[in-house]
């Protein structure tokens, strides 16, 4: 006996129910975007190079197949990483899952298409067949990315992992990771080059690369060659970004960021600043920490947990209720930023849990694409990750995700990894995940929401996401309706922009 269920993408599938064979979904998604499906297979008995064939569909489309891999979080195994895949092994009472990944161009034709697969079995024997509808909407999504984006590569620990140890093959499998990520609409915080090499010219204005991380700790003189590069074309000098303290958590902290933004936008007066930052406490009477991130960068880098003022004015070890009243909520102060002509972006790590969403192997996966409707709630526009490939605490990331065990905590999983080291399945180069793969979709579904703001009005699109989510605390639960939610508003957009 074999059973089967094909679901959303998003769909962590841990177990499957007996006779439960679902065959058919309904996929929506607009042009130069990717959406996917998961299948998930149960068999009683092993089957030896079973392989997916498109029977019927696939004419302005590509479509890709990937096995989603599995991985224990304190004794509980979740799927997590994906890698390509052509035949596969089904073992008996051993749950398999493959992702489909259905990708449309600028190009494709908008309409309704209809998918036919077929799981075979070595001999070519059907063993299921799996229906695919999907509507592609009559808009395509921008070519240039909208969206910023900031995470790291590690190099010392990706070369570590394929045991890589010449220089030019270290580079070499840092420029297939950087485009790697560019794929997923991810920008790495450090070009494949030095800015100043004219060899990273051509990715400073690839419209795929939304951001990159400029020394903040460079001499004066490297400092004046920043500012002349960048300030020589717009697209670099809207990417360029200098990051020279992390999470200020007091004075100390805050006085040395300020110092050397002061001293940065002497030398660099048209390159931003950022600190990213989750607390806040009072400097003096009439000031707080968020009135000097303000005053001193151009980017504003907020936890997502600032946007609950609870959390951000009387939160864990940093109890000043009365700031609320004296300057106001957070969402507030942001956007009289942001009317200011500062920027807002927004970000997760280690932290937090529930009942906020985060980027954890051992979450659902509805709940990372949530994460970027909340962005879009709050009006932030970038999205930052602190890592990729921290696998400095794990010996095999393909078996352990406790990433920062011994170091913050061994109850997260997957913190600062989206990525898996490929040469563990036979690939010279990254894996994704899961998670990276919803990060993708959230970011897609917030290149949606920007159009359809100017098509039909933010109040519109706000009331929407708020069915979905209704602060960063609150959020359904329900794929079925996010999905149903996410469709309306695809369609509404599609009407407005073909009147």
């Amino acid at each position: 006996m074999m059973n089967t269920r094909i679901s959303a993408g998003f769909n962590k599938v841990s177990k499957i129910c007996t006779c439960c064979n679902v065959t058919e979904i309904k996929l929506c998604m607009a042009k130069n975007e990717a959406e996917s499906a998961v299948v998930s297979i149960l068999s009683d008995k092993d089957v030896n190079n079973a392989y997916f064939e498109i029977v019927k569909g696939n004419e302005g489309f590509e479509v890709e197949f990937e096995k989603e891999y599995f991985v224990s979080c304190n004794g509980v195994m979740w799927p997590d990483a994906i890698a390509p895949v052509d035949k596969f092994d089904l073992k008996a009472n051993e749950l398999t899952n493959v992702l489909m990944r259905f990708t449309t161009t600028v190009d494709t034709e908008a309409g309704k298409y209809r998918f036919v697969i077929a799981l075979k079995d070595s001999d070519g024997n059907v063993m299921f067949e799996y229906t695919v509808r999907v509507k592609v909407w009559n808009f395509a999504l921008p070519e240039a990315y909208s969206i910023n984006t900031a995470m790291s590569i590690i190099p010392e620990f990706i070369n570590d992992k394929h045991g890589v140890t010449d220089e030019a093959e270290k580079k070499e499998l840092y420029i297939k990771y950087y485009e790697f990520l560019l794929k997923y609409r991810v920008s790495a915080y450090d070009l494949p080059f030095d800015p100043l090499d004219e060899r990273a010219d051509k990715y400073m204005s690839d419209p795929r690369v939304t951001s990159f991380v400029l020394n903040s700790w460079a001499d004066d003189e490297t400092l004046k060659k920043y500012q002349a590069k960048m300030s020589s074309n717009p697209e670099w000098l809207k990417k360029a970004t200098f990051y020279p303290v992390d999470e200020p958590l007091n004075m100390e902290h805050l006085g040395r960021l300020a110092s050397r933004c002061y001293h940065l936008e002497q030398l660099c007066p048209d390159i931003r600043r950022t600190s990213p930052f989750f607390v806040d406490y009072r400097v003096n009477s009439t000031t707080d920490q968020l009135d000097v991130l303000i005053d001193v960068c151009d980017l504003l880098c907020p936890k997502l947990t600032c946007f609950d003022d609870k959390f951000f004015y009387d939160g864990p070890g940093y109890h000043n209720p009365e700031l609320l009243s004296e300057k106001g909520s957070f969402q507030s102060r942001m956007d009289k930023a942001r009317e200011n002509g500062k920027q807002v972006w927004q970000y997760v790590c280690w932290e937090p849990g529930k009942p906020y969403v985060n980027l954890y192997v051992n979450e659902s996966g509805l709940d990372h694409r949530i994460l970027f409707w909340q962005q879009h709630m709050v009006g932030a526009t970038g999205f930052l990750y602190w890592s990729t490939t921290w696998w400095k605490y794990v010996s095999d990331p393909w078996t352990d995700m406790a990433t920062v065990q011994g170091w913050l905590t061994d109850k997260v999983h997957g913190d600062g990894s989206l990525l898996y080291p490929g040469n563990k399945v036979g690939i010279d180069g990254p894996c994704a995940s899961v998670r990276l793969e919803a990060v993708r979709d959230g970011i897609e579904d917030c290149e949606m929401f920007l159009m359809a703001d100017k098509a039909l009005g933010r109040d519109w699109v706000l009331a929407k996401i708020k069915a979905v989510t209704m602060d960063v605390k609150n959020y359904t639960e329900s794929g079925d309706f996010f999905t149903a939610v996410r469709n309306e508003i695809g369609n509404e957009l599609e009407k407005a922009l073909n009147k």
